[in-house]
């Protein structure tokens, strides 16, 4: 299975509409980023990934390289894993409505979509990847 599938689980958990949905959306749609980074990072032969704190890891590699795609995958995973953690943490308070869970699968939707034209160029490949690589 690949991460872009959970953006299909993502999509029919918002068409439910009630809170403890739109809370599974929100978590669903940041897995499926997250999956698809760390796989691209595999398949561009970048280092292991540290299984300890693998979130933390790719967010910053990709939040913090010198590019602005990368930059763009990594704040979407910043914002996305926030969420994501608010949904699944704290549930005392009233969950955000269902156009901010659309937005955050279509942001979802968008960064993977990134990460497939950037594999689809091998120049741009090359870039985003000494970026990421370089991110201390």
């Amino acid at each position: 299975m690949n991460g872009r599938q959970f953006l299909m689980v993502a999509q029919a958990a918002l068409e439910e509409s009630s809170e403890e949905w739109l809370r599974t959306a929100v978590g669903r749609a940041y897995y499926a980023l997250f999956l698809e980074a760390r796989d691209a990072l595999d398949r561009w032969r970048f280092t292991a990934i540290p299984k300890y704190q693998a979130h933390a890891f790719l967010g910053s590699r990709f939040r913090y390289a010198a590019d602005v795609d990368a930059k763009e995958i990594g704040e979407t995973l910043f914002d996305l894993h926030r969420m994501r953690t608010w949904a699944d943490y704290d549930n005392s308070i009233p969950f955000v409505s269902a156009f901010q869970v659309e937005q955050a699968i279509d942001r979802a939707l968008s960064a993977v979509q990134l990460l497939d034209d950037i594999e689809a160029d091998p120049s741009r490949l090359a870039i985003v990847l000494a970026a990421v690589r370089a991110v201390p």
